[in-house]
């Protein structure tokens, strides 16, 4: 009777093992390689580096990236919530009526925090990449694909991940110093993705800030406004 691998399906010999979990792992090791090399190099050489990283074969290791920038983002959020909305602390440790001597807290429902969150972020991510990549080759006549300003996302989301995982450790110390890494963090994000734009795309220098301006003002615009009238609607 026939054997067969039970991951790949592969027909094998009597004793024969089959290679495809050797495969899988080196291909995660190497994914994980290509994470710590990107995550060096954003803080090292981050122009050199994004230069040589935006390219469309680096699609599964730039969601590998924005994939851990949403994993680091809703570890802030969680922390944010434990730390400094549960409980409300109104007057004192806790917000008290001194009439029927009640306590008030709020119980954070932490798993649906966590899938909105991963769900929210998936969407910006596709949004920005799509939005980008229709505004520098429709708008601008830009030599660009979609794979490629998804790509083109990666490596600032791997530095980001980076500054959120600081800002959580400072949410502990207290709120003003997270808040200062948060800021300094998105401003050199948003110089990153400016200068990484030019690598994603062939647009005129001069059209790259305007390319970059309109992305994120549609790609707020929809998300602020648009979807929650779609959902109020759809409830």
């Amino acid at each position: 009777m026939a054997k067969y691998c039970s991951n790949c399906g592969k027909e094998l010999n009597k004793g024969q093992l089959c290679s495809c979990k050797e495969i899988e792992k080196k291909q995660i090791s190497v994914f994980v390689n290509n994470f710590r090399t990107l995550l060096k190099g954003m803080f090292t050489y981050p122009v050199d580096t994004m230069k040589n990283f935006i390219q469309e074969h680096n699609f599964i290791n730039a969601l590998i990236a924005i994939g851990v920038n949403i994993v680091t983002l809703v570890i802030l959020i969680c922390i944010f919530l434990k730390e400094f909305a549960s409980p409300i602390e109104l007057f004192g440790n806790y917000s008290r009526n001194y009439f029927f001597q009640m306590e008030t807290r709020i119980e954070i429902p932490y798993v649906r925090v966590i899938l909105v969150t991963i769900i929210i972020l998936a969407v910006i991510y596709a949004l920005m990449s799509g939005i980008a990549y229709g505004i520098s080759a429709k708008c601008f006549k830009s030599k660009t694909s979609y794979k490629k300003m998804v790509v083109w996302l990666g490596p600032t989301a791997a530095m980001m991940s980076v500054v959120y995982l600081v800002a959580a450790m400072c949410l502990l110390i207290g709120m003003p110093f997270a808040t200062i890494v948060l800021v300094a963090g998105g401003l050199l994000n948003m110089y990153y993705m400016y200068q990484g734009l030019h690598y994603a795309c062939n647009a005129n220098k001069n059209y790259l800030g305007y390319i970059l301006m309109l992305t994120i003002l549609l790609t707020g615009f929809i998300m602020g406004y648009i979807v929650p009238r779609l959902l109020i609607l759809h409830i």
